[in-house]
């Protein structure tokens, strides 16, 4: 039997337009991740062939291609060409349309549900590499993960001398992981033994793979080594995350999610363990370090106090940060050290390094999405919410009062540009909440007093005026409602702000004037609602979803994970000089 599985081997093969002595086609089909079949794309691969002759003919319900150079992960991805748009021809019969790929490293499964022997993989169109220009496909599958044609590699892996072998290897693994532990700088040689074993299987297995099974489904044979998984794990060296990405790449389901998951939880212990940034630039820039925003493209909710210090509700970070007027951040709110974490509002997203650990202790967010401030004597203290409803006040020295969560009938979602916002009401001495179309207002005790629909639904700004009555911004239309949920009228809409823009945030500055900025850079200043004062054109850029506050007409914008300053007065005085020029 088993000679008969060895000569079908030998009777299969593989074949190109062209070879690489150092990328042979064989490499397309030994079932490893880190080798590559590679054909020179500098006239743009078009026309390229790959050509799989099976065993025998044979149904074949799907062809899995894992495209691209896959011998260090993400790193090597894209310095290589890749198939972008491949044609698929079984037994030279041209099946289905031609597939386009998109330029992630994954696998991608064709349905082909025909039959046939021989399976020709056309690559038409190829994505181009930022450094190298041959084009890699680095294994190829057919009727993945059905292992039908892996049974004798399965009946080997279960045999006495398999079971020896394995535990053998096992045992050198474990040698491995002790010497990476034990050595003063690591051990290069014994962590990539480890991660070899974690990426493509274990060397035996792959030996043994070549044998038994033919060429085209050697991939779903040859899984990953869990206990190189799980050393990898434990070392916490980032360098591991090439070897559990393509672990991630050969698996499926959710043993394929939680390797995904390791993955990603080294590469942002990877960026926690290189230290904090030292020169953060004047009002910010993308990171976790003091200083840094992360959004992860979320608004980032600001407010401006009386000596024009400003509060950031830095979401992806954990926490709220304080900026003085000349942009350096002097005061953070949240949990004491930074953390990897996946939190995200009511669900978890990949791992990344956070500048504060979320938590529900006093004093600790997860994700907040809003803070508003509560103004007292002589300084301000201030309230916020996080993505999971709960709410913290904060007096003016900074230290928490009181906690309590608003208990949404709807959680807030992110990817939507705001959908939960918290806002003072001075002459009622009310703190209430908007979540997506439900508004609650609470007193200083955590009292629920109202709980009231928003008639119309979830709004993509909300400001408190002097009178108690909370604007709401949905679409081109500003909506006034009451404390109790009463609709009261429309304050404005297209007719005074125009149209050709999709979201807007709304502030009041130091003497209760309310101001709007638009996604397309237009700020309007009004002497009240609805009568504007003057409207100029802020910014010369589009912003997805603008959040902003103002002092003394100065605007502070936050996007792009940092504090925009533009100084109103000037650029109206700039404009309307160049008009008398002209």
């Amino acid at each position: 039997m088993i000679a008969h599985i060895l000569m079908a081997s030998a009777l299969a093969g593989t074949s190109a337009t062209s070879t690489k002595k150092d990328a042979p086609t064989s490499f397309a089909v030994d079932g490893q991740l880190q080798t590559s079949w590679m054909e020179d794309a500098s006239g743009h691969g078009a026309n390229e062939t790959f050509t799989l002759s099976l065993h025998k003919t044979m149904e074949i319900k799907t062809l899995s291609i894992w495209p691209g150079n896959l011998s260090n992960g993400s790193r090597s991805f894209k310095q290589y060409a890749r198939p972008k748009l491949v044609r698929v021809l079984v037994d030279g019969k041209e099946t289905g349309e031609p597939v386009r790929l998109t330029d992630n490293m994954r696998r991608f499964d064709i349905d082909v549900n025909t039959t046939g022997r021989k399976v020709e993989i056309v690559v038409d169109e190829v994505f181009e590499g930022m450094v190298y220009s041959d084009m890699a496909i680095a294994e190829i599958a057919i009727n993945f993960p059905d292992k039908e044609e892996g049974k004798r590699m399965e009946q080997w892996i279960a045999s006495k001398d398999g079971t020896r072998r394995t535990e053998q290897f096992v045992e050198e693994l474990n040698v491995a992981y002790n010497n990476c532990k034990t050595a003063d700088f690591g051990d290069k040689e014994s962590f990539d033994k480890i991660g070899q074993a974690a990426a493509d299987g274990s060397p035996l297995y792959q030996q043994k793979v070549k044998a038994y099974v033919p060429d085209g489904f050697r991939i779903q044979s040859l899984p990953s080594d869990p206990v190189a998984q799980k050393a990898l794990r434990k070392l916490k060296d980032p360098n591991g995350v090439p070897y559990l990405e393509l672990a991630a790449l050969r698996s499926f389901g959710k043993e394929q999610r939680l390797i995904q998951a390791d993955a990603e939880y080294l590469l942002a212990y990877g960026d926690l363990i290189g230290g904090p940034n030292r020169n953060v630039a004047f009002w910010g820039e993308a990171g976790w370090s003091v200083g840094e925003l992360q959004s992860f493209g979320e608004p980032l909710p600001l407010e401006v106090n009386r000596f024009g210090e400003i509060y950031v509700a830095d979401i992806g970070n954990n926490r709220i940060q304080l900026y003085n007027d000349d942009g350096h951040s002097i005061r953070q709110w949240g949990g004491a050290k930074p953390a990897v974490t996946n939190a995200w509002y009511s669900r978890n997203r990949a791992y990344y390094a956070s500048g504060a650990e979320p938590g529900r202790k006093a004093g600790q967010f997860t994700n907040p999405v809003d803070v508003t401030l509560i103004p007292e004597k002589e300084v301000d203290g201030f309230a916020t919410l996080d993505a999971n409803g709960r709410v913290q006040l904060f007096d003016a020295e900074g230290r928490v009062l009181i906690s309590w969560t608003a208990t949404p009938s709807y959680a807030p979602e992110g990817g939507l540009g705001g959908t939960a916002y918290i806002g003072y009401l001075p002459k009622r001495d009310l703190i209430c909440t908007i979540l997506q179309d439900e508004g609650v207002c609470f007193n200083r005790d955590a009292e629920e007093l109202h709980r009231w629909e928003i008639e119309d639904g979830t709004p993509n700004a909300v400001e408190v005026l002097p009178n108690d009555k909370i604007l709401m911004a949905f679409g081109d239309k500003i909506v006034a409602y009451t404390f109790d949920g009463f609709r009261d009228r429309v304050i404005m809409d297209a007719k005074v702000l125009g149209d050709g823009f999709e979201s807007l945030d709304m502030t009041l500055d130091e003497n209760n004037k309310l101001w709007i900025l638009t996604d397309r850079g237009t700020a309007f200043k009004f002497k009240r609602p609805g009568k504007v004062e003057f409207s100029i054109q802020a910014i010369d850029r589009a912003i997805r979803y603008p959040r902003i506050a103002v002092i003394e007409d100065i605007l502070y914008i936050t996007s792009d994970d940092q504090i925009e300053v533009v100084d109103i007065r000037q650029r109206k005085i700039d404009l309307e000089d160049a008009q008398k020029n002209q």
